[in-house]
């Protein structure tokens, strides 16, 4: 008698562990598209609309302000995939140059010159509050995010080619919300501490929002 009382302890036990493990899985937080659960991949548009310039900024090094002043953000090979994944070959930020320091010595190779990222495999987690969602990109090339080309006679410490490393973290506030545009910026230097410039200069991304789309024009968003 004993043992088949155990025994079905042991089962409802499983059950309820079962149960529990399928709470969770359906609670899972991932991407939706026109109200549906991704089954598939999605893609991004090509161009994004920007709302609001982002600047590079580089305090240690004679305070070093990079504007990238395009109306638009080139999105090449952008995907959200099935769960809270994405991936982009490459982002474009478009005009940029240098704003400070204003005397001048710390240019960039080219005047309103294009500053593109390296491949980018992203994570999507829900922000601190509702329905913000934010958006980890981690580079997939070793921790080269991109490489920004300095003008060869500066006299600050960036001459030539300087890697941008580190992982950047992106809010996007409305994005638990169906929305044909996600506006998605810039966190500032707190949650974005990782990211260094040339030989272990701390850079942070100050402002910058733009509206991502779907290539199908659909309604997006993220939540469980």
């Amino acid at each position: 008698m004993m043992s088949r009382v155990k025994m079905m302890v042991m089962a409802l036990v499983a059950l309820m562990v079962l149960g529990a493990l399928g709470a969770v899985s359906a609670s899972a937080d991932e991407w939706f598209v026109s109200g549906a659960l991704l089954k598939v991949l999605a893609k991004l548009a090509s161009t994004a609309a920007v709302d609001e310039d982002a600047t590079l900024l580089v305090p240690s090094v004679s305070g070093l302000a990079v504007l990238c002043g395009g109306k638009t953000l080139d999105v090449e090979g952008g995907e959200i995939l099935p769960g809270d994944t994405f991936s982009i070959q490459s982002l474009k930020f478009l005009g940029c140059k240098t704003t400070k320091p204003a005397t001048g010595g710390c240019e960039l190779e080219k005047p309103e010159q294009t500053i593109s990222t390296l491949p980018i495999l992203g994570l999507a987690d829900l922000g601190p509050s509702s329905p913000a969602v934010r958006l980890l990109l981690t580079p997939q090339t070793k921790s080269t995010f991109a490489e920004i080309a300095f003008n060869e006679n500066n006299t600050c410490a960036f001459t030539g080619v300087e890697p941008v490393k580190g992982k950047i973290t992106l809010n996007a506030p409305s994005g638990q919300t169906e929305e044909a545009s996600q506006p998605v910026g810039a966190l500032g230097s707190v949650e974005n501490n990782s990211l260094e410039i040339g030989a272990g200069n701390k850079a942070f991304i100050d402002g910058g929002r733009v509206l991502l789309r779907l290539e199908s024009g659909s309604k997006w968003s993220f939540h469980g």
